[in-house]
């Protein structure tokens, strides 16, 4: 108990020093302008002494007695400690008052901010950056402690802020966002509030954040694929049967005014991670009419390759000719759009052209342009073939780039990623050191069919390609030719207008008062492709390891859960026009293959 009160005499010295002192350096802050009786400005808070407040005796003087005084009686400790706390409670309220008339001071000098000394907190770096802002004043509360001594009486008119000083007058570097670190031009400042939008979520499919006039758009999109391949061959080497995760990809996309779109993309498959896209696309007249996209994208050869996302596939994969001689992605420029009322789509465009690969390896540029035509879209009397597809597509251009990948495959979409051997065999390999090199011309007709539960796709390509050997200077012309024939019907009744997102009539579930099967579609394709056989005769492969022919046939169901989770059920079947080398340590070879193929998807 006497310890405590010890500690709170103690305080009460602290605050008599503190009462002491304040007045003082109040003076000081008004420089002089203040002095003891002078008068004071309209409004103005006299300073007063205080009431009741002890009086103060000169430092140095000596106490005296008066000799016919008795002695007082000695008082004990807590007696004394009574009358210290009495005390310490009359010098907080005189440090009280003098808080009151130091904040009516600071009023009156008028707020003037000093250099280096900036009320908003905004523009420094620290705790109250812009990054973490400075929040907004906490409401009063009842209770009182140590802080509110010195707050403002709440009948005292609040003090003026000073205001920031003009941009000009800052000091250098004060715009972070010409420097360089976390808040340099390539993360900057944030702009006013005043200039944000209010804005709106949707979710489904994706997430999408996007202002209320539409201008502005940032979308987040997953595709997830997970499959199980089961082949009947046994003893194959390297492809083995197993569960793989043939892609997943994280999407980002959007738009900065309506004018301008954007898409940046990344794909894992198979063990391997790359880019998938970045462009940014500018609609020249502010519609689908005319278009300019630039960066790396599809590019416009093939209905199957160009018109159809990978995720409305009717089968888990493409035919023959798009997996293994499409163009996929390219780094390039093109322009394109929809006209005559959405009746013709159009592109054309320029691209560095070696196939599944990011950079090119000679000056010259791949030339591709698509156009698909729907003749019957308006027409009232033919509804029945309002979504017929005519169109074709074409590619031209020199190269001069290693083949990659070297071997061709039924079952496994072609890329850069070398690790497809480990997923499905080869029926074809080209000898190591066989580059493409010359021209490439390569031609496309299509035809796709849609009408209420039907879906009926088919498409011929061929052209040819140019190959030679990297140390050689001769190359050797080789045709290339397929066709497939696809078609679907969903059994369950929906319907379709292009190969798109499907939404069933009844999603997938077996909770009581909420049943339903999902949609099933049922599915069968037929595909082909044939090198000529001048790839034998001048010794850019094998035939004594590999076939330059092969036929698929695909059929299956595919089942949708709902508009974002299908699941694929298929067998297909793979014949060549001669024995290919299905192990590569034995050398054994064969003439067909089956696989059993089921494939979960997630697209949101």
């Amino acid at each position: 108990m006497v310890g405590h009160r010890r500690l709170r005499v103690l305080a009460c010295c602290c605050a008599c020093m503190f009462a002491l002192l304040l007045p003082g350096l109040v003076l000081a802050a008004e420089g002089g302008e203040t002095k003891a009786g002078a008068a004071t400005a309209p409004g103005q808070v006299p300073l007063q002494p205080a009431v009741n407040s002890p009086t103060v005796k000169p430092v140095g003087s000596k106490p005296t007695r008066d000799p016919q005084t008795k002695p007082a009686r000695v008082k004990s400790v807590d007696e004394r400690l009574e009358e210290l706390e009495a005390a310490n409670q009359e010098l907080l309220g005189v440090l009280r008052n003098l808080a009151v008339r130091n904040e009516a001071l600071k009023s009156r000098i008028g707020g003037t901010q000093q250099p280096g000394a900036p009320l908003d907190r905004s523009l420094e770096g620290g705790v109250d950056s812009i990054e973490n802002p400075v929040p907004d004043s906490p409401e009063p509360s009842e209770s009182v402690g140590p802080a509110d001594l010195l707050a403002p009486s709440p009948t005292m008119p609040a003090a003026t802020a000073a205001p920031a000083p003009a941009r000009d007058s800052m000091s250098p570097g004060l715009d972070r966002s010409l420097e360089g670190g976390v808040d340099s031009i390539e993360n900057p400042v944030p702009g006013d509030k005043s200039s944000w939008k209010d804005g709106r979520i949707k979710i489904g499919p994706g997430f999408m954040l996007e202002s209320k006039d539409g201008e502005y758009q940032l979308q987040f999109h997953n595709e997830t694929q997970v499959e199980a391949r089961i082949y009947q061959q046994g003893g194959m080497q390297p492809a083995a049967s197993n569960f793989d995760v043939p892609r997943q990809r994280l999407i980002v996309n959007g738009r900065m005014t309506k004018n301008l779109e954007f898409d940046a993309s990344i794909e894992a498959g198979y063990g391997n991670i790359n880019l998938l896209n970045a462009w940014l696309n500018f609609k020249a007249g502010g519609s689908d009419q005319f278009m300019i996209k630039a960066g790396r994208m599809k590019m416009p050869y093939m209905y199957e390759w160009y018109a159809m996302a990978n995720v409305d596939f009717m089968t888990p994969e493409r035919s023959l000719f798009a997996m293994n001689f499409a163009l996929n992605r390219s780094p390039g420029a093109m322009i394109w759009g929809s006209v005559l009322d959405k009746r013709v789509d159009y592109a054309v465009g320029i691209f560095d052209g070696p196939r599944n690969q990011y950079v090119d390896y000679n000056n010259s540029k791949d030339v591709a342009a698509y156009l698909n035509f729907r003749p019957f879209l308006k027409s009232e009397g033919l509804a029945w073939l309002k979504n017929l597809n005519l169109g074709l597509s074409v590619d031209a251009g020199s190269q001069d780039n290693p083949i990659l990948p070297i071997g061709l495959k039924t079952s496994a979409n072609q890329g850069n990623n070398l690790l497809l051997d480990n997923v499905a065999p080869s029926w074809f390999n080209f000898k190591p050191g066989v580059y493409e090199r010359g021209w490439r011309n390569l031609g496309d007709l299509h035809l796709a069919y849609f009408y209420k539960q039907l879906s009926v796709i088919t498409e011929w390509s061929g052209g040819s390609e140019h190959y030679g050997f990297q140390k050689q200077t001769t190359n050797f012309k080789v045709p290339v030719s397929g066709y497939y024939v696809s078609a679907g019907y969903f059994l369950t009744g929906e319907e379709v207008e292009r190969r798109t997102q499907v939404r069933p009539k009844h999603n997938f579930s077996l909770k009581e008062g909420k049943f339903g099967l999902g949609a099933w579609e049922l599915v069968g394709r037929y595909s082909t492709l044939n090198l000529g056989n001048e790839v034998f005769t001048n010794n850019l492969a094998d035939s004594s390891k590999w076939a330059n022919g092969a036929a698929t046939t695909d059929v299956g169901f595919n089942w949708y859960w709902n508009p974002y989770t299908k699941v694929y059920l298929f067998w297909q079947h793979a014949e060549f026009n001669q024995p290919a080398t299905y192990n590569a340590q034995t050398h054994a070879r064969q003439i067909n293959s089956d696989l059993f193929w089921m494939r979960f998807q997630l697209y949101f």
